[in-house]
């Protein structure tokens, strides 16, 4: 649903995309995907905090999504941290100033969690 979002689409007031939807679905995938990876190894988090529940993976598990990323571990890390509790802000970005997201990086993290499956 998030590429979909990202998709422009030709209409008669010019071109539409919803960077906002997908950024939202990309971030809640994220957090799904992690909290999945988390129950197969028997832990139950409530949490939407990415960074803590990246953390709580074992560290094979941690190791490979980083590598599928092809981000330095500690860029990744970087990113992951500033998009820790991103879905929060972005559910409701219409109460906030600003946001920051990188969409790139979320997509390339999302198909990591996807390749490791």
């Amino acid at each position: 649903a998030g590429d979909r979002c990202f998709e422009e689409k030709i209409v008669d007031s010019g071109v539409q995309f919803l960077p906002v939807p997908g950024i939202v679905n990309y971030l809640f995938a994220a957090e799904l995907y992690l909290k999945y990876l988390l129950l197969s190894e028997g832990i139950l988090k409530k949490d939407h905090d990415l960074n803590n529940l990246f953390d709580m993976l074992g560290e094979s598990q941690k190791k490979k999504l980083v590598n599928l990323t092809n981000d330095d571990p500690e860029k990744f890390k970087a990113l992951l941290k500033s998009h820790a509790n991103a879905f929060v802000k972005w559910r409701y970005l219409h109460e906030l100033d600003a946001a920051e997201v990188y969409p790139n990086f979320m997509s390339k993290f999302l198909t990591a969690l996807e390749n490791i499956m």
